[in-house]
């Protein structure tokens, strides 16, 4: 398998060489990067788990992730095993973000969703390892007809209807649930971006991130102590992941305003800086006007390809709606104030912090003289 390599100072152009392989392109500066060899696991048996017969997706609610912590923001990966059952967790959001999804694709096209060369192959993987996925766990949402592999998909409720022979499998796969990311290994043992569709990133966009490796990734991103805390034991991680031991993990947001695709907070999304998260637009803003935006997060090695697949699916709720809950808003207080100041510019404190965190002292003072919450509680529900 073939991969692009993207560095500092070449624009990416994909063309074809002499030989009808794909090479990265700039004048006569040419990359083509040959990917570790990966011993396909064709007969690997997938654990059974059992059809949701029963789901709704009208009435079906988020599960309730408040990965917020009373003791601030612990380093660390803060993953979990991923039951298999429950890889991708379907709502009664996900008509909606269907249909938001749809328009990021027709609008945006290549900034949304690409496929480098090369990545081909693992692309089709995904996309048919996910329809499977969904057609066995929600039978009544999800069918797909096989022709050797998985060949047509179809959303029953909406009538959505792909054939892999003739669509593109990176853009269907995107579709079909989660925002998607593809890492593939290279020959010095690092794992590039080479697929991946980010229809709701938030400020996460994929022309800022696809054919780098991960530790890239997340340096020009400003992840919180990357380099110090996280880059060894990610990239130990992702050398040992295995196909059977899929895992979870989950991350929280606040923000102003209502935009689940691109937070107008950061501007024109074709302007912003990933690295200075510029341009930062505050306003004078209400409690009304902030929203708890949480994401869980799937890795799992594919087994046919190798690549890893990452699953990213978001939750996004008003502020209000969720300090109803005991002990939420003590909990997101103590989180606020345990933000150090590079977090803290990470995650945008500036722009809501000065009103939510008295509202917030105030909600927990009634909580605990209601007993609904005792004063000294500082119980782990993490990711509840």
């Amino acid at each position: 398998m073939w991969f692009v390599r993207r560095q500092r100072q070449i624009s990416i152009v994909p063309a074809r060489n002499s030989e009808g392989k794909y090479v990265a392109v700039r004048g006569t500066h040419s990359i083509l990067v040959k990917s570790k060899k990966w011993p396909a696991l064709a007969d690997f048996k997938y654990p059974e788990f059992e059809p949701w017969h029963g789901f709704d997706i009208l009435n079906t609610k988020p599960a309730p992730y408040r990965p917020f912590r009373w003791e601030g923001y612990p380093i660390n990966m803060g993953i979990r095993p991923m039951p298999w059952a429950s890889w991708i967790e379907l709502d009664n959001k996900y008509l909606e973000y269907l249909e938001i999804r749809k328009a990021r694709v027709a609008s945006r096209g290549d900034k949304v969703v690409r496929t480098l060369p090369g990545a081909e192959q693992a692309a089709l993987e995904a996309c048919t390892e996910l329809s499977a996925y969904l057609a066995k766990r929600y039978p009544n949402v999800f069918r797909v007809e096989h022709a050797g592999r998985v060949k047509i998909i179809e959303i029953l409720p909406t009538g959505d209807r792909w054939d892999l022979d003739v669509d593109d499998p990176m853009t269907v796969a995107g579709l079909l649930a989660d925002d998607l990311a593809i890492m593939i290994e290279g020959p010095d043992g690092l794992y590039y971006m080479q697929a991946g569709s980010i229809c709701v990133p938030g400020i996460w966009r994929i022309v800022d991130k696809i054919g780098l490796p991960l530790a890239e990734i997340h340096l020009r991103g400003r992840v919180y102590k990357y380099k110090e805390k996280l880059e060894f034991s990610m990239d130990r991680f992702f050398k040992k992941l295995a196909v059977d031991k899929p895992i979870q993990r989950n991350n929280y947001s606040f923000q102003l305003g209502p935009d689940l695709a691109w937070l107008s907070s950061h501007g024109n999304e074709d302007d912003f800086d990933q690295e200075t998260k510029k341009p930062r637009q505050g306003t004078d803003s209400a409690i009304s006007d902030i929203y708890f935006r949480s994401e869980r997060q799937t890795l799992r090695k594919l087994p046919l390809t190798g690549c890893i697949l990452f699953t990213i699916r978001t939750y996004f709720h008003p502020v209000t709606e969720i300090i109803t809950e005991p002990g939420v808003p003590g909990r997101i207080a103590a989180a606020i104030r345990g933000w150090d100041e590079a977090v803290a510019l990470r995650k945008d404190k500036e722009l809501y912090a000065d009103i939510m965190l008295p509202w917030l002292d105030d909600l927990h003072e009634k909580q605990v003289a209601a007993e609904i919450i005792r004063a000294d509680d500082r119980a782990n529900r993490y990711p509840y």
